[in-house]
């Protein structure tokens, strides 16, 4: 981080950041930035507190499970870092697109980029799911009868029902970058709020706990929740409005 902040700093780069800002902001331009960012942030807090949940739900059936699920959640990070950062360039791609006016040019771009998104997380999934359990042996080797070969065997199963997870997941992710690019944030903190406490959470209620299938009802609903989410989500993107989205002038 010192070293980035050094070379920002430097005016090496294209970028110069600056400890006093050159530009005069005007108080309705903070707030419009504020406006702007507010849904991402109330995204970012509900999806954590979610995740806290989830973990409660999961606790439920010992450390062996909590364990394998804290794995898990550390291999497909990999995968999501991928697609995170495809999603950030193209997001400021279509972002200069739309600026631009050209609105066919920003539509391509964007279909081209959840296409690829969930081309990638297919083949992460094709991976996880054929490599569950080499992935697994590298943290808990899989010896029957004792606590490691538990977490082993809990793990093994859980990456081989979240790699169905995980081409809707690249593509949600991809999606939520294009109405960032736009400066609609809105729409992607709605279906992140639906997704987590309105598919995801009930789910798990119903199938680990009413169902009876325990920790991998857990999975399965975390599936299920991110395939319907992301076909929602995919449904109101192809409504383009976020390509008549205007975030409006600069005001000094």
């Amino acid at each position: 981080m010192i070293a980035g902040l050094a070379l920002l700093y430097s005016g090496v780069l294209n970028v110069k950041l600056h400890l006093v800002s050159k530009v005069k902001m005007s108080y309705r331009n903070i707030l419009k930035i504020m406006q702007i960012g507010f849904p991402s942030g109330i995204g970012a807090v509900s999806f954590s507190l979610s995740r806290s949940v989830v973990m409660g739900l999961v606790a439920v059936y010992g450390t062996e499970v909590v364990a394998a699920y804290g794995i898990g959640n550390r291999i497909s990070a990999f995968g999501i870092m991928a697609v995170v950062g495809l999603g950030l360039g193209v997001s400021a791609l279509i972002g200069q697109i739309l600026g631009a006016g050209d609105k066919d040019r920003a539509w391509k771009t964007a279909n081209q980029s959840i296409i690829l998104s969930g081309a990638l997380m297919v083949l992460f999934g094709v991976i996880c799911f054929f490599g569950a359990d080499f992935f697994m042996n590298l943290f808990f080797k899989a010896t029957a009868g004792d606590q490691s070969g538990k977490v082993h065997e809990a793990g093994v199963i859980l990456l081989k029902i979240s790699s169905f997870a995980f081409p809707f997941i690249g593509m949600f992710i991809a999606i939520e970058e294009v109405f960032t690019a736009a400066g609609k944030n809105v729409p992607a903190m709605v279906f992140n709020i639906g997704g987590n406490w309105i598919l995801e959470i009930p789910l798990i209620l119903l199938l680990a706990h009413a169902v009876g299938w325990a920790e991998i009802g857990v999975w399965v609903a975390m599936t299920l929740s991110a395939a319907i989410g992301t076909l929602a989500f995919l449904w109101y993107y192809g409504k383009k409005t976020w390509l008549e989205h205007r975030i409006g002038p600069a005001q000094s």
